[in-house]
């Protein structure tokens, strides 16, 4: 069976770590890790079946793309590829900003975030 390819998009790289550590646990699973939504965007021939994709990305580059323009790119170019919002972002506009613009999933991070986005994810690969 073909591994399923997972894009992890943080900014902020103990995150990205931890995040891509407990989804490697699962042998089905390819993840790859980003700092920018840029990097991720020039990989999008690697077709991501999920994406983890947090909302702020610019706190090491202030003129980094946001998550809001990093999703619509992904859907864009790759609809049917589900999109997890990884943020601590909790003001429901962005929330509905971002159901607007096709986010799959939206998870706040706190202590469960890491388990709650392997939650979502097995559920995701289940449906497949």
């Amino acid at each position: 069976m073909k591994k399923s390819t997972i894009f992890v998009i943080d900014d902020d790289s103990l995150i990205l770590e931890m995040l891509k550590a407990v989804l490697s646990e699962d042998n089905s699973m390819d993840v790859i890790s980003f700092l920018s939504g840029e990097d991720a965007l020039l990989n999008l021939d690697l077709n991501p079946e999920i994406v983890v994709l947090d909302y702020y990305l610019n706190s090491v580059n202030n003129k980094a793309m946001n998550g809001l323009t990093v999703l619509k790119e992904i859907k864009k170019n790759l609809p049917s590829s589900k999109v997890i919002i990884f943020s601590g972002q909790e003001d429901l506009e962005v929330v509905y900003k971002l159901n607007h613009y096709n986010a799959d999933d939206y998870v706040v991070k706190d202590k469960n975030a890491v388990l709650n986005v392997k939650k979502i994810i097995d559920a995701i690969m289940q449906k497949r």
